[in-house]
């Protein structure tokens, strides 16, 4: 949807390169003919390939701990895996293959996290128009995809986020130098009263300016140069 909206350039989607992986998917009728249960299927698979601490050994003041797993030549293999036995409550074992379907897969060799979410990036450049209206425009195109996946959510970083900071800081800025001045106009004060709310209003006017002035530097020198990040 973004490669559409006028001024969006360079769009890029953050490289995810898929690998190939075993997925188990459990027979909850065939385990339960076996009297076993997915969390102690699940428990048996953890620890032959991911291993199981078993205790902790201590070299002077580090800690670490002793892992112990099935011995396995190479990658596991749909036919390895499902040899592995697995106990059941009458004692006797049987393979994983008996109670659980094993597949090839392939899934995403790195998954990114922030605050406990999964996200994936995809970043422009945008020319020719400002950052803010081009924000507006992906997010009307945007928002009704994203409010049709339960889960789902999309937040804009970049220059953007320095600009709507900079727009609220120069807005309360104007507000207090509008009630500095209705100060100044109250009847009612005397003439030192009104020297100090002057020099108060004049230094918050004086910021609004120098705000106003940074803010279009950074935005001519944005057009100027024909690119800026949203």
């Amino acid at each position: 949807a973004m490669e559409n909206v006028e001024g969006v350039e360079d769009l890029f989607l953050e490289q995810q390169r898929d690998v190939p992986t075993l997925r188990v998917r459990f027979l909850r009728d065939a385990m339960a003919r076996h009297g076993l249960t997915i969390d102690a299927v699940g428990r048996h698979l953890n620890a032959a390939v991911q291993g199981e601490k078993a205790t902790e050994v201590i070299q002077g003041q580090n800690t670490f701990d002793l892992v112990v797993r099935l011995r396995q030549d190479g990658d596991w293999r749909i036919e390895t895996i499902g040899d592995l036995l697995i106990a059941t409550p009458s004692g006797a074992r049987i393979p994983l293959r008996d109670v659980a379907r094993i597949e090839r897969f392939t899934g995403p060799n790195r998954v990114s996290r922030e605050q406990v979410e999964r996200k994936i990036v995809v970043s422009c450049n945008v020319a020719g128009r400002d950052v803010t209206s081009v924000v507006n425009d992906c997010r009307e195109l945007i928002d009704p995809i994203i409010a049709g996946h339960y889960g789902y959510r999309v937040e804009f970083g970049g220059q953007f986020e320095s600009a709507a900071r900079a727009t609220r800081t120069i807005g309360w800025l104007g507000v207090g130098v509008v009630i500095g001045i209705g100060f100044l106009l109250s009847p009612g004060a005397d003439d030192a009263t009104h020297d100090h709310e002057r020099d108060q209003v004049v230094a918050a006017a004086d910021q609004v300016i120098d705000a106003l002035s940074a803010f279009e530097n950074e935005r001519h020198a944005d057009d100027r140069d024909g690119h800026s990040d949203p």
